[in-house]
This record gives structure tokens, sequence and C-alpha cells, in this order.
């Protein structure tokens, strides 16, 4: 029973091998570009002196450098349910499609963490008391982070959009 249950696991083992190898490649690539912007960076401000659309695609570069890795399986077990519900006949969303949502989800993110950053850098400049705390305020945002974790997002998208999150899979 385990060796057709493999089987079924992963209808087309090509098609798994390319998606996931184009992750990891985009995931490197990505790396590789942040590695390199980072460099000729002295700008030690929230938005790193840049303008919104080039921190929105630094954000989206690091988003795949960050996401991809521990997404593949994700996006994977999407693929293997698209095969199995195209091979029934039922309509389905593509992989592709699938991940492409993902990135504009974060895409999205990113624009609302410009938003703070330069909200935040504008305060900055304003008071000599926010430059000296700054080391605290990041510390009280990090333990809120972690406090909260994914438990959140999850929370208000089952809330806000329950159609995409049916309460049975079958």
């Amino acid at each position: 029973m385990t060796t057709g249950a493999a089987a079924v696991d992963y209808p087309l083992p090509r098609e798994r091998n390319l998606i996931l190898g184009s992750l990891l490649v985009l995931a490197a690539a990505a790396w590789a570009l942040l590695a390199w912007q980072s460099a000729g960076r002295d700008d030690m401000s929230l938005t790193m002196g840049m303008g919104a659309p080039l921190f929105i695609a630094l954000w989206i570069v690091m988003m795949v450098a960050i996401m991809f890795p521990t997404a593949a399986p994700m996006i994977l077990m999407f693929a293997r349910i698209y095969n199995g519900k195209r091979d029934r006949g039922q309509s389905v969303v593509p992989a592709w499609v699938f991940t492409c949502a993902y990135l504009l989800v974060w895409s999205a993110t990113g624009i609302g963490a410009y938003a703070v950053a330069a909200g935040g850098d504008a305060l900055a400049r304003e008071s000599a008391w926010i430059m000296d705390n700054a080391p605290r305020f990041g510390g009280v945002l990090l333990v809120l982070a972690g406090m909260v974790g994914g438990e959140l997002p999850a929370t208000l998208a089952h809330r806000w959009l329950p159609g995409l999150f049916p309460a049975s899979t079958q």
C-alpha cells in the first residue's frame, strides 16, 4: 500500500522537481542581489534612503530569498492538489498563479512596511528622543512580533476570506 501511496503523492515528479528547482534558483538569485545591494549602503534610516519603488522591489526580492525556501512545501502541496483536481475534471488554479498571488500578498505588505518606515524616518528627524530610544522601540516590536507570530494573519484571513478556507477539503 505504501508503494501505491507514494505514486499517488507526486504523480509528476518532473513537475515537482521543476517547481522546487525554480523556487531555489529564485531564492539564491534573490540572496545574491540582496548581498550585492547591501554592500554599498551607508544610510541606516528605516527606508535606507530609498524611494518607494526601489524599496518595494527590494522587499519583493527579500521575500523571495527568505520565503520561497520555506514556502516550497506549501507550493508543492498545492501543485499536487492541483494535479489531483485537474485529473478529476474539477476547476483549479495552477501552481504558478498560487505562487504569484503569494508574492502579491507579500508585495502589499511591503507597501505598508514602506509607509511605516517613511513615517518613522519623519518622526526620527523631528525628535532626538526617538533616535535615542530607537533600539528600545525595536526590541518592543520584536517581542510583540514574537508574541503574535503567525496567529494574527491566519485569524484575519479566516475571518475576512472565509470562502477561501472551506470547512472540508473533500
